[in-house]
């Protein structure tokens, strides 16, 4: 299926400005493959969290922080009440701060605290690597009384994704890392451009940006995408 919808089409010099925007399945497809195993209630059910949003942050230890530090941070958030924590994209089992070293010393605060507080904080451990090497990681996420590993699904890949899924025991925080590469110009540049050149349009008219947008594509598509951002 990739290969039909993602595979040389977008190579031919004909097909210059194709891009995937939507992607209909068949039910036996997708009946090939088995879903979440866990879900929404599934993860509400694992954080202890019912009557309100789930509110969790990322640890960035890839800047260095060594397992202990990473622990450190995990012992103040847990304490001022996080319910969800996860690795960084860029944090995998790296010589700096060893995976089976990083679970066991944030796994011991996590435990620590919930020794006080009866609940569990969530903490997706980053376990993308070599099909081997990503089961290896889950059992030691398991032994240590985790409950859920992260993967950077564009880096597995599918059939990655699909190996760790047939065997998990534990919900699958997929990191969608990479996306940016293939959706950061959903109109291309050129329309950017036009975006830009629109707005001095109105702007030497006297007419507003959301007038001249009604009837200009590019230049709502711009304000769409960057107004919030000022």
């Amino acid at each position: 299926m990739a290969a039909t919808v993602c595979g040389n089409l977008y190579e031919l010099a004909e097909h210059s400005g194709c891009k995937l925007l939507d992607l209909d399945l068949p039910t036996a497809f997708a009946e090939r493959y088995p879903g979440p195993q866990f879900g929404v209630e599934g993860t509400r059910r694992l954080t202890g969290v019912f009557d309100r949003p789930i509110i969790g942050t990322i640890i960035k230890p890839s800047v260095g922080l060594s397992p202990e530090q990473t622990a450190e941070l995990v012992r103040d958030l847990g304490d001022a009440g996080i319910d969800f924590l996860k690795d960084d994209e860029l944090m995998a089992d790296p010589p700096h701060s060893p995976l089976e070293r990083r679970v066991e010393c944030v796994m011991r605060e996590i435990h620590r605290l919930a020794d006080k507080t009866v609940r569990k904080i969530m903490y997706a451990v980053n376990v993308s690597d070599e099909v081997d090497a990503m089961w290896r990681h889950h059992d030691c996420v398991v032994r240590a009384g985790g409950t859920c590993d992260m993967v950077s699904l564009n880096h597995v890949g599918w059939a990655g994704v699909s190996a760790l899924r047939s065997t998990c025991e534990l919900p699958i925080h997929g990191h969608r890392n990479g996306w940016g590469m293939l959706t950061r110009h959903p109109s291309g540049p050129a329309a950017g451009l036009r975006g830009i050149q629109q707005a001095w349009e109105a702007a030497a008219q006297g007419v507003t940006l959301e007038q001249y947008a009604a009837d200009h594509p590019e230049l709502r598509q711009t304000i769409e995408k960057f107004w919030g951002k000022r």
